[in-house]
């Protein structure tokens, strides 16, 4: 992956396909491929494979929140909460309506115990948010301002598509 993240930014993400024609939308394709796999390296605990692709992502391409969310998630999971925050939070000033972070965001927020926070995060997913994370997200307001405490759901790796970014 490392070695397709560095050829694609060598020949300027330009790939080709069947007959040698060029591929519309080749960077968003082998992006969301990667990923693909780095959310599997996460989900199958290999993070210091996740964290090389994550680097190298993040280095080549630093206006893509994915990396930033693989990296916050890897750190949330390896007990480090305050360096997974740096990392969602980066990712959020990228594309502050990026559900996906902002859900991270929230839930790492709960799971320290600052509910303050958490809704307001919550909040505004319900807001930008559409169907299950809508939902997920009024579910856990209303868990948080009706109950004295619950344990969170845990953070997630799985990214939505790049294009938009």
């Amino acid at each position: 992956m490392t070695d397709t993240l560095n050829r694609s930014r060598k020949n300027k993400n330009r790939w080709l396909g069947p007959g040698n024609l060029p591929v519309e939308g080749g960077k968003n394709i082998m992006l969301n491929g990667i990923q693909e796999w780095v959310s599997e390296y996460i989900r199958l605990m290999r993070y210091d494979h996740a964290r090389t692709v994550s680097e190298l992502m993040m280095r080549l391409y630093p206006d893509i929140t994915f990396s930033y969310n693989n990296l916050g998630v890897i750190s949330f999971r390896e007990g480090h909460g305050d360096r997974a925050l740096e990392y969602f939070r980066r990712a959020e000033r990228i594309n502050p309506g990026d559900c996906l972070v902002l859900n991270n965001i929230a839930r790492l927020y709960e799971k320290q115990g600052n509910r303050k926070l958490a809704l307001v995060y919550y909040r505004r997913l319900e807001e930008k948010g559409d169907g299950p994370i809508r939902q997920e997200a009024g579910e856990r307001i209303r868990i948080l301002t009706s109950s004295p405490k619950e344990d969170p759901p845990a953070v997630s790796s799985t990214s939505s598509p790049v294009p938009g970014r």
